[in-house]
This record gives C-alpha cells, sequence and structure tokens, in this order.
C-alpha cells in the first residue's frame, strides 16, 4: 500500500512481517520526515495504531526526488 493508494497509511502495515531492526529503521525514518513536514503522524494513545498521512510538504518532495532523481 502506499499514498498513490490512499491518503492514510497504518504503521502496522509498513512493518507487517519486519524484523525488529527493520521496525526501528522504518519507525526512525519517520520521525524524520515528520521533521521535515513530509508527513504527519497520529496516535491517540502509547501502544496504539500510529496513522501516517501527507504533511505540507509532501508534494514538494515527493517532486523533487523524482525529478532530481
Amino acid at each position: 500500500m502506499s499514498f498513490k493508494e490512499t491518503n492514510e497509511l497504518k504503521f502496522s502495515v509498513l512493518v507487517q512481517g519486519c524484523r525488529k531492526i527493520k521496525v526501528c529503521q522504518k519507525f526512525l525514518s519517520l520521525l524524520m520526515l515528520k521533521k521535515f513536514g513530509i508527513i504527519e503522524l497520529q496516535q491517540e494513545k502509547p501502544y496504539e495504531e500510529i496513522l501516517i498521512t501527507k504533511g505540507t510538504n509532501f508534494v514538494s518532495a515527493y517532486e523533487d526526488f523524482y525529478h532530481n532523481a
């Protein structure tokens, strides 16, 4: 699943079947993307699902990445 198919992703879906180290790497990557406004993260309570949505800088980051690749 990707943002091409939906406007909201679940962290649990992204890490399904991953080893703990990969889960940690993906989580830290999400925090960095959040820091730069590329995505937004929402979590109601500790240990509940983390929802990922597009941030204010998502489109410009996407365009920069694919036009400069």
